[in-house]
């Protein structure tokens, strides 16, 4: 159970909702070497999206300005309740 979510609004005109579960918390920890709760940047928010993207699956350019070009909006939003 993930306490919060990324939607995520691709220059596509996808959207979708990923939950920041606790593989992605890994996986963004272990390469930033900070909680996700210390997010302080854009393109920490940014490469956060691709760990989620990366955790579901989803065929995505490597990290860095190709991946950030299909961005076009990306929120936090209140995940499953407690």
């Amino acid at each position: 159970m993930a306490l919060a979510k990324l939607k995520i609004t691709r220059t596509d005109g996808d959207v979708s909702e990923h939950d920041i579960s606790p593989l992605v918390q890994f996986k963004f920890e272990k390469n930033q070497k900070k909680s996700v709760a210390a997010i302080d940047s854009q393109s920490d928010l940014y490469l956060l999206a691709w760990f989620c993207f990366q955790v579901a699956g989803t065929t995505i350019p490597p990290f860095g300005e190709e991946f950030v070009a299909t961005l076009d909006k990306i929120e936090v939003v209140d995940g499953d309740p407690l």
